[in-house]
């Protein structure tokens, strides 16, 4: 099995090649640096595409006839969750979170808290979410404080 931990701030991508058990870093310029495949394409990648060009890279160096790779997701960059929480800061991401477990994470609703809905911030753009929505790493979640007037 072979792990791609990511350098902070980045996604953590993993794939396995039989018999091997090596750990391998995506680089700053978004590849993986594999000694049979060269620099494999991985950063901004779904795990299927990462798959695709490690065993593409592979079969290109004509090491491997028909190479086989697994592209797993091992650790996320976290979800920021900030305003009317117990607890606000930065939280490790699991896959299918919704808005309801970075609350809870969150340490819970202050008794000032907008309970109806938050402001998701993602890639810069801000959306209303209410506690069942599904949120993605590097999300930010803002939990606004309950006004008298109708939001």
């Amino acid at each position: 099995m072979i792990q791609v931990p990511v350098p902070q701030g980045e996604v953590t991508r993993g794939f396995r090649c039989p018999g091997s058990r090596r750990q391998y870093l995506i680089q700053a310029d978004g590849t993986i640096r594999m000694l049979m495949a060269g620099d494999v394409p991985a950063a901004g990648f779904t795990p299927e595409q990462v798959q695709t060009n490690i065993e593409d890279k592979l079969k290109a160096g004509r090491y491997l006839t028909q190479p086989r790779a697994t592209v797993t997701v091992l650790n996320y960059r976290p979800y920021f969750i900030l305003g009317e929480v117990s607890s606000p800061g930065a939280y490790p991401y699991v896959s299918g979170m919704k808005v309801l477990s970075a609350v809870a994470a969150g340490g819970g609703y202050t008794y000032r808290a907008n309970q109806n809905f938050v402001i998701v911030t993602r890639n810069g753009e801000d959306s209303k979410a209410d506690i069942l929505s599904f949120i993605l790493p590097d999300d930010i979640i803002r939990v606004r404080e309950r006004s008298l007037l109708s939001d």
